[in-house]
């Protein structure tokens, strides 16, 4: 059964209560689309045979039947964090360097993790001998343990750019995190201190800056230097003892909700990000090229073409990377070849979802695990799962009565603890984040409205923008009839992401490098402008 949900997506519920295939294999059988979609291997700089070969790889392609293995079979929305444990399980395997269609090679980016999977996919597109690489992978230098096989990457990536003899036109960067940023360093020095290294400008709101701007005027950077680094071991340490730390100072500055300990541990992450993004945004630093790109540009390099869409969700200055000559998505970490993503704010995630539903890709190229040869058809699994999620939410709101309360109003908790039965005491903490998500999505869609506790005597007030990790425990909601004008909001919210996916849209810059000539870029002026 299939209805058409409140944004006008199309939302089918006959699988909510079956099987959830989120590996993606179910997706991967690809048929070849080179008679229709790819540009004919004549037109594209690839020969006939190896075009046969990616349409063979495709059809003959095997994977490990899909059995009745929880992590396999899945509940589009399950009673328990059972789904998250999947994280520890292996995604399919993926040959290191492999070529996935005329255009596109993927290489990569040799950080397998839990949280990257295989690792990164740094995407080599374009036929001709100046092409762009979409990621980089990871900085041995953060101090991840997955992160120490960089030089593996490159020696990978200079063999790729020798064998098709090519150079690196450009770089794009999805979004600031840094099993994709990472290995920009490493690139710049040995393939070229000049290679522009390209990236949507973060909004001031970014939780990474955000804190480090605040950390920077309340004189605290030397106490959180002294913070054990969560990276210690190799791989992240969550896990805090309040009890025994040392660190205290006034956190009522933090966007996010964070104690001061939790502050102190995401420190080191941030500090990262920060140096990174700093010195990419600065013109007058010489270490790095950076050039900031905008909603709607489009670089081209010869057989093709990638339009820039803005898509938030997962981090705050997320790209996706439209590919004319496919109709297909490099969808970064918005949308995985494995397992489910990390979704950092409902609100901006689901209109980025919605919008690349409506582009109707052929295929997507996510930035982990194998690629989509149904893009459309994730995209549509991946938009039912989240939105069964938040109208369990909506009728538990409807229904609060149930809960035993009289005209008290519910709390996240509350939410929580009906949705959730089937979960451990120590994963609640991270259902009712879950759930907090969903809530301020609602409030943020003008369908809640939030009071500081149960009486809703007293409204509470939230930010309007920025992505929360933890909300009050005393909050309490309340569901209201969504105003006209928000519907429009919401829908003109997610038709200009798409529009920068159309060839007409308006005030886009060119990014244009021919093989055998200069690159045609905007003039300095015009970069330091964007930046």
């Amino acid at each position: 059964m299939c209805r058409l949900g409140r944004d006008g997506l199309m939302v089918c519920h006959d699988t909510f209560n079956t099987i959830d295939l989120f590996d993606g294999r179910e997706f991967m059988a690809a048929r070849c689309h080179s008679a229709s979609r790819f540009a004919k291997p004549s037109d594209s700089g690839v020969s006939q045979a190896q075009c046969g070969q990616i349409c063979r790889r495709a059809a003959d392609a095997t994977s490990p039947p899909l059995g009745s293995d929880t992590y396999e079979r899945r509940n589009i929305v399950a009673k328990g964090l059972k789904r998250f444990e999947g994280i520890s399980k292996v995604a399919p395997p993926q040959p290191t360097v492999e070529r996935l269609s005329p255009r596109v090679i993927c290489i990569l980016g040799c950080n397998p993790s839990p949280y990257t999977l295989n690792g990164t996919n740094c995407f080599l597109v374009g036929t001709g001998s100046r092409r762009v690489l979409i990621d980089t992978g990871d900085n041995p230098a953060m101090g991840r343990k997955w992160a120490r096989n960089h030089s593996e990457f490159m020696r990978h990536l200079k063999r790729t750019l020798d064998e098709q003899q090519c150079s690196l036109a450009m770089v794009l960067v999805t979004h600031l995190h840094g099993d994709h940023f990472g290995g920009v360093q490493g690139i710049l020095s040995e393939l070229g201190a000049d290679i522009p290294i390209g990236m949507l400008k973060a909004p001031e709101h970014l939780l990474s800056l955000q804190t480090m701007r605040h950390l920077r005027e309340h004189n605290l950077i030397d106490i959180c230097e002294q913070s054990p680094n969560p990276f210690r071991t190799g791989t992240f340490v969550r896990e805090i003892d309040d009890a025994t730390s040392k660190v205290d100072f006034d956190a009522s500055w933090d966007i996010a909700g964070r104690s001061p300990s939790e502050i102190a541990r995401d420190y080191h992450y941030h500090k990262t990000h920060a140096q990174f993004y700093e010195a990419w945004a600065d013109p007058t630093d010489a270490s790095i090229n950076g050039v900031a790109l905008l909603h709607g540009d489009v670089i081209r390099v010869d057989g093709a073409t990638l339009r820039v869409v803005k898509t938030p969700g997962h981090s705050e200055n997320h790209a996706a990377f439209c590919l004319d000559e496919e109709q297909s998505i490099f969808s970064g970490d918005n949308v995985l070849g494995y397992g489910t993503t990390m979704v950092s704010d409902a609100h901006d995630y689901m209109a980025s979802l919605g919008a690349m539903q409506l582009y109707e890709p052929v295929r997507l190229y996510p930035g982990h695990g194998g690629f989509i040869a149904d893009g459309k058809g994730l995209l549509d699994r991946y938009y039912a799962h989240r939105q069964a999620r938040e109208d369990q939410v909506v009728e538990l709101l409807e229904q609060a009565s149930e809960f035993g309360m009289g005209s008290f109003l519910p709390t996240a908790k509350d939410i929580a603890e009906k949705l959730y039965t089937n979960t451990s005491p120590l994963r609640m903490q991270q259902a009712r984040e879950n759930i907090e998500r969903i809530l301020l999505k609602l409030w943020r869609d003008g369908r809640a409205e939030v009071y500081s506790d149960r009486t809703g005597q007293v409204e509470a007030l939230l930010p309007e923008v920025g992505y929360l990790q933890r909300l009050g425990d005393e909050l309490a909601w309340k569901l209201v009839p969504q105003a006209e004008s928000a519907k429009r909001q919401w829908r003109d919210k997610i038709n200009s992401i798409v529009d920068a996916s159309h060839p007409d849209f308006v005030g886009a810059t060119e990014f244009a490098f021919a093989s055998e000539t200069a690159p045609s870029l905007p003039n300095s002026a015009d970069a330091t402008a964007k930046l």
